[in-house]
């Protein structure tokens, strides 16, 4: 018999151990999930007295009655896409200096509508092109020399855009929101 307990000791300090280490992480979870305790009624009345509480009012939920309705939420939130001219517009002015510009339009729609849009304004591209150097090619070169072209030359580009593919003015959310100018070289 005094053979036999040297090897029940190994077991039975993994067992104690195995055990321990149970009850701590099985009261850890009973404390850290139970509810929280009732407040003291006359503490929260000073503490209103004094204006340190303030009672919050339960925000408002909207209820969704099913998928349908949510995914219809999410398609009508206006999302924004963007296309890039994979060409730079080159062209000369009407003084012969000449002017390169790459661009880029946002638009700002509802998702299904805003993916239509860009793959109408990619079949459209040749004639968009066309549309704008037209346009770059009346703008004056002394015209640059102001610090605010850049701005006004995305707003007409924008316009002329808009104009061509019959989107009436209004808040953008139509057509091309916004032109944005990345790189203007004059020559």
């Amino acid at each position: 018999m005094a053979l036999l307990r040297p090897h029940l000791i190994v077991p039975a300090l993994t067992t104690a151990v195995v055990v321990g280490v149970g009850a701590i992480f099985y009261l850890g979870t009973v404390s850290l999930s139970s509810p929280p305790e009732a407040t003291d009624p006359i503490l929260e009345e000073r503490l209103k007295a004094t204006g340190l509480l303030t009672k919050k009012e339960p925000e408002p939920k909207l209820e969704i009655d099913d998928e349908e309705n949510m995914l219809e939420i999410a398609m009508s939130k206006p999302v924004h896409r963007y296309f890039t001219f994979p060409i730079p517009f080159l062209t000369n002015l009407q003084t012969g200096q000449m002017i390169t510009l790459e661009l880029a339009l946002l638009t700002t729609q509802p998702s299904d509508e805003a993916e239509s849009f860009i793959e109408t304004v990619s079949g459209f591209r040749p004639i968009l092109r066309s549309k704008i150097l037209a346009y770059l090619s009346t703008v004056p070169f002394n015209r640059f020399s102001q610090p605010k072209i850049r701005n006004e030359l995305e707003d007409e580009i924008r316009d002329t855009i808009n104009h061509y593919l019959m989107i009436i003015e209004g808040n953008g959310e139509s057509g091309v929101a916004d032109v944005y100018i990345q790189k203007m070289v004059l020559s």
